[in-house]
């Protein structure tokens, strides 16, 4: 990081922690926690220099109000553009691992992490190509030192600046910052691995097709799976343990997923999922999956929204559909929670324009389309 710590993720790291600005200022902000006892307030000025008499002042005092050391924030703070996979490695003995088990978890969670960029996307059961752009996401992560005390592996994806918005809000028009590339791709290896140990794993019952429709549709494949084969195939590993750390210049809305687990015991379900993610057929309908990031109305008619999903050339863009007048308070409600959706129907595209999705079905929440397969 930069001897200057940018002043939005001072800002990010404070809001996460319960402070509230009062006065913002050109070269200081005020800042106020009103939970806390006292109400402390504090300046903090802009552009922070890392490791100087401020930045330790303010973490100290930080540190204090949320019940934790100097250094946790500091931490924090440095660690605040990066979403962090953590692969945990069960029993290392003496704190180490065999070469070889260590080198079949690090190249696993790389090619899982490949396969979500790739279904970030585009949803689909086979890769036959990796994306291109996914690929990039990807090579910019770094895999960071294993973490005192125990044998972990973290992965870093240091996350794009948002855009700059500086539009003026239509009437009847509601919108949300979308998300960036590495956001969304730990995003879908999150909920893709935390679905499918939600609705396989501690289920213990052999899956079937049907179930496969919203493993599919969050992002999970077979290359993902074969990766979790491998893993736990392997003697010296024999677990699944993934940990997932959000950064707090864009936090996770919705239901983040922090941690998943899967254990050689369900080794079988691994066997038929990818089994049954080779064999089937490819749906006929397209699938869009994100975050709802626009919505515009008129007073009582259709609802239009745009999804934040994959083009056909596989760059994210905005998907958008029409949706009855009935629904708009369920998809406030998805859009303000960040809920991730899931819409099908047919793709149409037009020079010049975003493209379409007709004859919808949907959208729902991810996590209700496992009901529905049920």
């Amino acid at each position: 990081m930069s001897d200057v710590v940018p002043t939005s993720l001072i800002d990010a790291v404070l809001e996460r922690r319960g402070w509230q600005k009062v006065e913002a200022g050109d070269r200081v902000s005020l800042w106020a926690n009103p939970e806390a006892t006292g109400s402390p307030e504090m300046y903090v000025p802009h552009g922070l220099h890392q490791g100087g008499f401020e930045w330790s002042d303010i973490a100290r005092r930080v540190a204090e109000v949320a019940g934790v050391t100097a250094t946790a924030i500091e931490t924090e703070i440095e660690m605040g553009r990066y979403d962090v996979v953590r692969v945990r490695v069960p029993e290392a003995r003496g704190g180490t691992v065999p070469l070889e088990a260590g080198s079949t978890l690090v190249s696993a969670t790389r090619v899982m992490l490949r396969a979500a960029a790739t279904t970030a996307r585009r949803p689909q059961q086979r890769i036959k190509s990796y994306s291109k752009l996914g690929d990039e996401v990807v090579r910019g992560a770094r895999l960071a030192h294993t973490e005192r005390g125990s044998m972990i592996f973290p992965v870093l994806l240091l996350l794009d600046e948002p855009p700059e918005d500086k539009s003026e809000p239509l009437a009847g028009f509601d919108s949300i910052t979308p998300e960036s590339d590495q956001r969304r791709v730990t995003r879908t290896l999150a909920e893709a691995l935390s679905l499918y140990n939600r609705t396989v794993i501690q289920k213990a019952v052999e899956p079937k097709a049907v179930d496969m429709g919203p493993l599919i549709a969050a992002g999970g494949s077979r290359e993902m799976f074969r990766q979790v084969q491998q893993v736990l195939r392997d003697p010296e590993l024999g677990v699944l343990d993934v940990g997932f750390a959000w950064a707090a210049v864009e936090q996770p809305r919705g239901q983040a997923v922090e941690r998943v687990g899967i254990s050689s015991d369900a080794i079988d379900l691994v066997d038929r999922t990818v089994q049954l993610l080779s064999k089937l057929e490819p749906r006929p309908r397209s699938i869009v999956t994100g975050p709802i990031y626009t919505i515009s109305h008129a007073t009582d008619g259709p609802v239009h929204i745009a999804i934040q999903a994959a083009g056909l050339n596989g760059h994210l863009q905005k998907v958008e559909l029409t949706v009855s007048a009935d629904r708009r308070s369920d998809l406030h409600k998805w859009m303000d929670a960040g809920i991730t959706v899931t819409a099908s129907g047919r793709i149409q595209t037009q020079p010049g324009m975003p493209a379409r999705l007709l004859d919808v079905d949907g959208p729902v929440p991810l996590d209700e389309t496992i009901f529905q397969s049920e």
